[in-house]
């Protein structure tokens, strides 16, 4: 099974010794990085290719489509 893109994320922020606090300041702040955490909001795309420069995550794997 496929991770979600919260999972990608945690598993990189980790990888690389970084916190979400980190991370809030790439997707916009405390209030959207909670958001995407809680499942609220999906990355944009500008999001997405602020974590493929920062964490190198790849988009399809930061992009949740539905069956």
């Amino acid at each position: 099974e496929k991770p979600t893109p919260q999972e990608v994320v945690d598993f990189m922020l980790e990888q690389k010794g970084l916190s979400r606090a980190d991370l809030a300041q790439w997707l916009g702040g405390r209030s959207r990085t909670s958001e995407f955490f809680n499942g609220i909001r999906p990355l944009s795309i500008r999001q997405i290719g602020a974590l493929r420069a920062h964490l190198g995550i790849p988009a399809d794997l930061l992009m949740n489509f539905s069956p």
